[in-house]
């Protein structure tokens, strides 16, 4: 297996499969089903319904289904305050009329419940990652919870951190377990089938992969933190890799989301940069556009001045080429935009 290595990327990728190496780790039954209440409008959340020091208030991750419905899910914080006791789903119009909110109890007492992926397949299934807790969370088209996959760990089938998820069209789960700095590759019983260990960035530091899609030949497509891009072939063996620190095009600041358009092209939200970056499927710079500020004349976070811009968490693009952009500095938003990086519409993913 040849690796691929573009603009000085040196290190290799370790492509390890688990049949017959390790035991794999079987789904447990979640021992909770989800709740549904009925759709609605968002609206702004009031003064004080968000605590910006907590992460668990804002989105993380979007995703489409088939039909062009949106999915977005947060941390539901315990009505006596504290950490997250579960999971609330969303699921939204193309126009940000909520269809349904699906609630997932917490798992474990212990768990803070920060969810940082989500995900649909061509069934409509749901899957959800939660960072702090360590596992993924599968739910039906309805949303009733059906299993939860994994621990926090380093064998295979656990996560640490895992962030980004992507269904790919046979039905497999890839799974951004970003602090073991690789991509697992799950059934869709959750059941591991592989794992791909990123090679590190440059001396001392360590990959950090967040956001992942998958296009129809199989590549991968992850957005690393550790300031690049990587695409990889269906073996795990890295094709291309580009990007560096920076604003300018082609570099970035917390790459943490990546979606592909119906042109092949890449949609990148480059978090602390506050934008979403454009590239050709060979790394090209294409466009790129801000995600909140009221000066650009986008939409602007809930409480944010100029200096506090919406910075997006992730990233969906739908049949048409319109991006979906979940962004925000507590409480989020959807932001939808032309391809061209014109501002359409948005609404607050906070329900009350």
């Amino acid at each position: 297996m040849k690796a691929i290595l573009t603009r000085g990327a040196t290190a290799s990728v370790l492509l390890y499969l688990y049949a017959g190496m390790l035991a794999p780790a079987v789904p447990r039954q979640a021992r909770a089903s989800a709740s549904v209440t009925s759709p609605g409008r968002a609206t702004q959340a009031p003064a004080g319904a968000c605590d910006p020091s907590t992460d668990y208030g804002d989105a993380n991750g979007i995703a489409l289904d088939a039909r062009g419905d949106i999915y977005t899910a947060v941390g539901a914080p315990s009505a006596a305050g504290g950490g997250a006791v579960g999971i609330e789903i969303r699921k939204w119009s193309a126009t940000g009329r909520l269809l349904a909110t699906w609630m997932t109890a917490g798992m474990r007492r212990d768990a803070g419940y920060h969810p940082a992926g989500v995900a649909v397949d061509a069934h409509g299934a749901i899957y959800v990652s939660d960072a702090n807790a360590g596992h993924i969370v599968k739910l039906s088209a309805t949303g009733r919870v059906l299993a939860t996959w994994g621990a926090p760990g380093t064998a295979a089938g656990q996560f640490d951190r895992p962030a980004g998820i992507a269904v790919d069209r046979h039905g497999d789960v890839y799974v951004a377990d970003k602090g073991n700095g690789r991509v697992q590759v799950l059934d869709a019983t959750g059941r591991p089938r592989a794992a791909w260990r990123l090679p590190s960035p440059g001396p001392g530091q360590t990959s950090l992969p967040s956001g992942i899609a998958v296009d129809g030949r199989g590549r991968v497509y992850v957005a690393d933190e550790a300031i690049r891009i990587l695409v990889l072939s269906p073996h795990g063996a890295i094709l291309r890799a580009w990007g560096s620190k920076g604003g300018r095009p082609d570099q970035f600041r917390h790459p943490v989301g990546i979606a592909l358009d119906p042109g092949g092209r890449l949609d990148i939200a480059d978090k602390l940069n506050a934008r979403v970056q454009q590239f050709s499927a060979s790394g090209a710079p294409l466009t790129r556009w801000t995600t909140g500020t009221n000066a650009s004349g986008q939409f602007a976070a809930q409480g944010a001045g100029p200096a506090q811009p919406a910075f997006p968490t992730g990233v969906a693009v739908d049949a048409h080429g319109t991006v979906y952009v979940v962004a925000g500095w507590c409480a989020s938003r959807v932001q939808a935009f032309t391809p061209a990086g014109r501002a359409i519409t948005s609404w607050p993913v906070t329900v009350m």
